[in-house]
């Protein structure tokens, strides 16, 4: 199960910068590697956002507020 969650985030990884990174220093690499892991993390963050809003709407309905009802 851990496995595949982090081959997971590698396939991601591999599909953003083609698993090749093109950078002069260590340095650079690991910021670019950095910021891909942020830019993935936040497209995951939004995921579940939109997830959560579709399964707990915030309507009235929803929350089955009687008021106004006879």
């Amino acid at each position: 199960m851990i496995r595949s969650r982090v081959e997971h985030v590698f396939a991601n990884q591999k599909s953003q910068t083609g698993l090749f990174v093109r950078t002069v220093g260590i340095t650079r690499a690991t910021m670019r590697i950095g910021l891909a892991n942020i830019v993935y993390n936040m497209r995951r963050f939004l995921f579940f956002e939109r997830l959560n809003a579709r399964a707990f709407p915030l309507n009235s309905e929803s929350r089955g507020d009687t008021e106004g009802v006879l």
